[in-house]
């Protein structure tokens, strides 16, 4: 499995980098920088935090509107943007096995559904995983073993909103867990546990400059109910005055100091 990381070149980010390295001569720093900017400043539904939208599909699943009980073939469709493939899950497949992308991949799907008011059903995330309901409904109980909620259409309806698993892990962090340790534990790769860390940063900066919720999920490229979360479990910490927090608001100012 050490050979997978090659395949991470054969990206459509990838592909604008070496496109503009080439043709105007620029340095690979120069170009990356060129790429931070273009996904800072344009539409973030493009470059979702998986990577270019190259990767996602659209798929019609029910909306989370519609009440239990309802049947199915009455109920409001909405068309919601999947990422089949992430360029973390190579990660995973490389740290912890067939399994553990299944369940990952799972998850994904979910909470992307869920971010753009859709719900999938047990029977759909089998479809989509070409497995069983029975295997999807052991990973969904497993997952909440750890405390993380797969937003499915028979959770919310029973029960009502979940929190995502960004959240959860940014929560760990927050309570003094190294990334290692959160990555382990979730069974998700280092660079995506250190990419929802990235996102808290700006989300709070943002925040304190000003900017309204709609306008930070514009900016970081995440949904506006993530970004809901992330300042309602910054509010909890910055009540108790934690000093893991008051290190991260130093940093990630000093850090956008730094780019202007």
């Amino acid at each position: 499995m050490k050979d997978v990381h090659r395949l991470d070149v054969k990206s459509a980010e990838q592909n604008f980098l070496s496109e503009i390295e080439y043709d105007f001569e620029l340095a690979p720093g120069v170009t990356r920088s060129i790429l931070e900017s273009v996904k800072y400043h344009f539409d973030p539904e493009y470059f979702h935090d998986n990577g270019l939208s190259k990767n996602r599909v659209p798929i019609d699943l029910v909306s989370s509107d519609e009440p239990a009980g309802k049947p199915l073939i009455k109920c409001k469709l909405v068309t919601v943007w999947i990422t089949l493939v992430s360029k973390t899950d190579l990660d995973v497949l490389s740290e912890y096995g067939v399994a553990a992308l299944r369940k990952a991949k799972m998850l994904r799907y979910a909470e992307e559904a869920y971010d753009q008011d859709a719900l999938f059903t047990h029977e759909d995330l089998a479809s989509l995983l070409t497995v069983s309901e029975r295997t999807i409904q052991r990973d969904v109980k497993e997952y909440e073993a750890q405390g993380i909620v797969v937003p499915t259409r028979g959770y919310i309806k029973d029960i009502g909103s979940a929190v995502s698993h960004k959240t959860k892990a940014v929560k760990l962090l927050l309570q003094g867990s190294q990334p290692s340790e959160v990555a382990r534990r979730m069974h998700h790769s280092i660079r995506s546990i250190e990419r929802y860390l990235q996102s808290f940063e700006r989300v709070v900066y943002l925040n304190e400059k000003g900017l309204s919720n709609a306008e930070i999920r514009y900016s970081v490229g995440i949904s506006e109910r993530l970004v809901e979360e992330y300042m309602q479990l910054y509010n909890r910490f910055k009540d108790k005055g934690s000093p893991i927090l008051n290190e991260i608001k130093s940093e990630v100012k000093t850090s956008f100091e730094k780019k202007r």
